[in-house]
């Protein structure tokens, strides 16, 4: 299992759950959107919202400081 950091211009649906597929833990941050139609996309909406659980803990924000300096 490995993890990708990476800022938002990474995030994308496809993204999300490709990494997903290959068990790799992903921290990157979510562009502004708005409220998303999740719509016959459970396998991206469940990546998603792991991604944004992992992003938003104590472990997320310090990997997140790191890759911008």
């Amino acid at each position: 299992m490995g993890e990708v950091v990476a800022d938002k211009g990474y995030h994308s649906n496809g993204t999300m759950s490709a990494l997903a597929e290959m068990d790799i833990r992903t921290y990157i941050s979510e562009p502004k959107r708005g409220q998303r139609d999740w719509e016959d996309q459970a396998k991206a909406k469940a990546a998603v919202y792991a991604n944004r659980r992992r992003t938003r803990g104590a472990r997320g924000r310090r990997l997140m400081r790191r890759r911008g300096s």
